[in-house]
């Protein structure tokens, strides 16, 4: 994704590139920013934060601003892609789709990325949408605390709230940010705790997700966002053999047991392009890689 429609127009040209590199390289769309990290209070919310009333927060793009680059991008068929942290940036977006849907008709997959703290109330306005929306579970694990103290008792409900998302019709799509590894963060997807198992029965219980739902946020779910599904992202004929083999089934292994997954071999595009040491793979106690 291009950093803004200048970029996007000087790599891109008139349309979305052709993936490149044997399917590994596409400039599909471009990347609008509104707002920062809820973390550090960088998140346009709607409502003064609970714990720093004085503090706010300025959209970088007005409304008009906003329309006007998302429809740039669509008319020439780029993927707009919008980081929008806060409940305030996330109406915004939904305020442009509101519009932009009606001009802009067929399959979108309109992007809104992290989307920490979303206005309950505006849950409804994604249905009927396309939307695509690109989350990092692990944040709940890092900032649960934290988002109730920014957003308090009552807005909280909105936070990392990935079921009540996906059952408006928002199809999830997860990214491992500034981590490498998924597994962690899968584990966090399907409990709502820490490593620690805390809290208890896990934070905001009702927006875990099942095995499967968070399995493919990580895969189908992700090329489906980034227009890719007919690339990678499953196992089936006519797509590119890139898989893990790994040390234990995610789909039945414990939450602890999932954030300790080892990776034994990469494949990518049918090939061979990492397996584990001998003595690494020894130390797993469970590695049969027939090689």
């Amino acid at each position: 994704y291009a950093e803004g429609v200048e970029a996007m127009i000087l790599i891109g040209g008139p349309r979305p590139t052709p993936w490149l590199y044997d399917d590994r390289l596409r400039m599909n769309g471009v990347k609008l920013t509104l707002d920062g990290p809820l973390l550090s209070r960088a998140a346009a919310l709607k409502a003064p934060y609970a714990d720093a009333p004085a503090s706010k927060v300025t959209l970088r793009l007005n409304d008009t601003q906003l329309k006007n680059l998302m429809s740039r991008a669509a008319m020439d068929g780029f993927q707009p892609a919008v980081e929008a942290n806060g409940d305030k940036a996330v109406s915004a977006v939904l305020d442009a789709l509101a519009e932009l849907t009606d001009t802009y008709k067929g399959d979108r997959r309109w992007r809104i990325e992290n989307a920490e703290a979303v206005d309950t109330a505006d849950l409804a306005r994604l249905t009927g949408k396309g939307v695509a929306l690109s989350m990092q579970p692990q944040q709940a694990s890092l900032g649960s605390t934290i988002a109730e103290a920014r957003l308090g008792p009552t807005r909280v409900a909105g936070a990392y709230a990935w079921s009540s998302l996906a059952k408006a019709g928002a199809t999830l799509a997860f990214g491992s940010g500034s981590t490498p590894e998924p597994f962690p963060a899968i584990a966090t997807a399907i409990t709502r705790q820490r490593a620690d198992g805390e809290p208890y029965g896990g934070w905001q219980a009702q927006e875990r997700l099942t095995r499967e739902a968070a399995l493919a946020g990580w895969t189908s779910a992700a090329a489906w966002a980034g227009f890719a599904e007919g690339h990678f992202g499953r196992l089936v004929k006519g797509q590119r053999a890139d898989f893990l083999l790994l040390d234990r089934d995610p789909l039945l292994a414990t939450p602890a047991e999932l954030r300790t997954t080892r990776v034994l071999q990469t494949w990518v595009g049918g090939r061979l392009l990492y397996e584990i040491k001998e003595g690494e793979a020894a130390e797993t106690g469970r590695v049969e890689t027939g090689r």
